[in-house]
């Protein structure tokens, strides 16, 4: 790599800028995946037009599969609009049983393992 450009920084790049420092993603064909949790933070969604302001879990989770490690970044927002997929976490990672009501347990969320069906879903101009 070209030491001239420091890929450490935050900088805004120009529109005629030289680019370099690749991403090295791992892109995982469709299919059900274990995954471990990683690391969570406590967020604050601003609200939208489709959904009010709310609290939200940043979680960061890990993918171990045979073509490598993938990290995916997941917000789970705390809003009752969304509880079935607050619900389905907390069941996916054992907290959680079917017809039971739970109170969230977020300090044993870190480290928790379950699995997850990954598809590739491409942006439209809606949601660019």
């Amino acid at each position: 790599m070209n030491e001239n450009y420091n890929t450490n920084r935050n900088d805004a790049l120009d529109w005629d800028s030289v680019i370099e420092a690749e991403n090295e993603f791992v892109l995982l064909p469709e299919g059900e995946y274990e995954f471990t949790v990683k690391s969570f933070e406590r967020g604050y969604f601003n609200g939208s037009e489709k959904m009010s302001a709310c609290p939200k879990a940043e979680l960061t989770l890990q993918i171990d599969a045979p073509q490598g490690t993938a990290i995916v970044k997941h917000n789970l927002f705390l809003s009752r609009k969304t509880e079935g997929l607050v619900c389905a976490f907390f069941i996916s990672i054992g907290q959680k049983k079917h017809g039971e009501p739970l109170r969230m347990n977020w300090a044993q969320v870190v480290g928790s393992k379950a699995v997850s069906y990954t598809h590739l879903t491409l942006p439209t101009n809606r949601e660019v």
